[in-house]
Order: structure tokens, then sequence, then C-alpha cells
């Protein structure tokens, strides 16, 4: 494990002549394994919204579309503490 540490370099475990196993530092793992599936899923969340986005329909933007559906006619909305008619 000292070895490890001080060089930073994989230290190979052999059975024989064959490799089983390889020990690395945790940095290098997490830079290679964790980060890179933390990157993927970073990726699959974002296509998932953009292929879920919705776009506007018409000229009228979002914000001017719920302030249509709350009842709100002009730009600045009703007065404060103006009742809506229902």
């Amino acid at each position: 494990m000292d070895e490890l540490n001080e060089t930073g370099e994989p230290i190979l475990l052999r059975r024989g002549s064959k490799v089983e196993a390889a020990l690395v530092p945790i940095a290098l793992f997490r830079e290679r394994f964790v980060d890179a599936l933390s990157q993927d899923e970073l990726r699959a969340v974002r296509e998932r919204v953009r292929t879920r986005r919705v776009r506007p329909k018409g000229d009228l933007s979002t914000l001017a579309t719920l302030r249509r559906l709350r009842g709100y006619d002009d730009q600045d909305g009703p007065a404060p503490g103006a009742k809506r008619e229902r």
C-alpha cells in the first residue's frame, strides 16, 4: 500500500503468470470510473430533458401564456391586493 501511495502507479496482482487484478490509487479509480459514470448519467439526463422540452405554441411566450391562463389581462398583472373575478 505504501508503494501505491508513493508512486501512484497501479499494482498488478498475479496468480501464476496471469494478471488477476490491479490495485489503483483511489483518485485514479474515481477519475476513470466514478466520474465517467457520473458524466454519462449527466449526459443521459440532459438528453431526456432536451427531448421532453415543450415548445410554446403561437407567438406567446410561456410567461405570457401563464399570465393569460391566470387571468391577467395587462402586462403588470392585477393591482396589489386586488381580487380577481372568477
